[in-house]
């Protein structure tokens, strides 16, 4: 069984939501009619869900709308509302606005499409496989490179948040830690331990790192704070080591390509190789302007759309996504939207207990795995007890381990990106003599690997 979208008299935008909502289901796809083959088309723009009319699955014209209205981030686009650090606050986003920001939205439509094929054909597919080797669900480990030198500053600004909070007990051990740290170097200790709990795991994980010119200002502020020199064995130990290194872009690289281009620039001759991936600093943006930027800088993938002061799917959607502007013109880079990060707990909802930001992360991994999707989780390197943070690292190993006990296949940004867009350009060109569809490239080379081993 294979499915044919017809998109005629479809605007561009609606075309894209349709295309994205077909990939998400996983549902074989062919773009010619074959034997067993399910019209997939829409319906007017007033009908709702996705059901089936004239042997035909029809999706109703409100899911497409919505559909696009969240991977466009349209609420946000229309408002001027930004806060102290120039970010669209979460409170404009229409998950949050809806009371679903941990509803995977997009990846239900996705199932009730999936659902309507097998009530047309009597039967489930064989669908395209979620994730290589059998895994049902991917997690991809990110960290972002925020502090290399002037280690005692990242100290003091976490000291004060301690003590701001009456936190006494974490400020003197936290205290004490820093005073053993002097003269030593604190945070390449603790990008180390960082790395051999992935050692042990055999986890791949995207490091994004910053290459501006750090000033007084720009220290102060929080933006660029190291000169890429003196990350320079950070880097080299990160390579070389198997993961991935992408651009941590500063404040001004969200409304400048220039400014991108320069930092782009720095951090591939830094790493000597191509950068691939991105993140903007403090998760700032202009909400699909920034990615059209790294876009046409030669990007692959972004990882900047999530919230920065809670878990949630800011675009509905808990996997990776190719991105389009407003009138559904691909943008030429995918999504991998960002789930969870330590820092939204601790910074911004007060929640000082690493346990507690792991059984967070945890309950958010779960959501994602349900739908056997994407998770994109950002730990930060520099949590470690001399930089105020005790019991953190510990913490860390713990979430690790806890997410690798439920099996999902780990990579890097770049590779799920690799990965998906693989897939996502597959056809069936026929079938096999037991029915099992036959999987094509652009160029129509057999592809195999790609089809469930079993029916889901």
């Amino acid at each position: 069984m294979t499915v044919l979208a017809v998109t005629d008299g479809l605007s561009p935008l609606d075309c894209y939501a349709m295309d994205v909502l077909l990939d998400l289901s996983r549902l074989p796809r062919t773009d010619r009619m074959l034997d067993n083959t399910t019209v997939v088309t829409a319906g007017p723009p007033g009908a709702t869900g996705i059901g089936l009319a004239d042997g035909r699955v029809v999706i109703g014209g409100v899911v497409l709308s919505e559909t696009a209205s969240l991977l466009t981030l349209a609420a946000e686009r229309t408002g001027s509302v930004r806060d102290a650090r120039g970010r669209v606050p979460a409170a404009f986003n229409a998950m949050v606005t809806s009371g679903r920001s941990l509803e995977p939205v997009l990846q239900h439509h996705a199932a009730a499409l999936r659902d309507a094929v097998a009530q047309a054909r009597g039967g489930m597919p064989t669908l395209l496989a979620p994730w290589p080797g059998g895994a049902r669900w991917a997690v991809a480990l990110t960290h972002d490179l925020d502090l290399v030198r002037w280690w005692g500053l990242g100290y003091a600004a976490r000291s004060l948040e301690l003590l701001r909070r009456g936190e006494w007990r974490r400020w003197r051990r936290a205290t004490g830690a820093a005073l053993g740290a002097i003269g030593g170097r604190p945070v390449f200790a603790a990008i180390e331990r960082l790395l051999q709990v992935e050692a042990e795991l055999g986890i791949a994980s995207t490091w994004f790192v910053m290459a501006g010119s750090p000033t007084f200002r720009s220290v102060l502020a929080g933006d660029v704070t190291y000169p890429i020199g003196s990350a320079q064995a950070i880097l080299e130990r990160i390579r070389d080591s198997g993961h991935e290194i992408g651009l941590h872009g500063s404040f001004a690289t969200a409304g400048s390509v220039e400014v991108m281009r320069d930092e782009r620039d720095r951090l591939s001759q830094a790493v000597e190789a191509p950068v691939q991936a991105s993140r903007q600093h403090f998760l700032r943006m202009t909400p699909l302007a920034t990615q059209r930027q790294a876009a046409s800088l030669g990007f692959s993938v972004d990882s900047t759309i999530g919230y920065y002061d809670r878990p949630g799917l800011r675009l509905g959607v808990a996997d990776l996504v190719p991105l389009a502007d407003e009138a559904g013109a691909p943008l030429g880079i995918a999504e991998a939207p960002l789930v969870w990060m330590d820092r939204a707990s601790s910074k911004y909802r007060g929640v000082e207990s690493p346990a507690a930001w792991v059984d967070e992360a945890l309950a958010s991994a779960r959501v994602v795995e349900s739908v056997e999707g994407l998770w994109v989780g950002l730990w930060h390197p520099n949590l470690a007890a001399p930089l105020g943070f005790p019991d953190a690292e510990p913490a860390f190993a713990d979430l690790v381990a806890r997410l690798a006990a439920r099996t999902p296949w780990f990579a890097t940004v770049s590779q799920v990106a690799a990965w998906r867009d693989r897939r996502r350009r597959l056809r069936v060109h026929g079938f096999e003599p037991d029915g099992r569809p036959i999987l094509a490239d652009p160029a129509g080379v057999r592809v195999d690997g790609f089809l469930e081993a079993r029916a889901a």
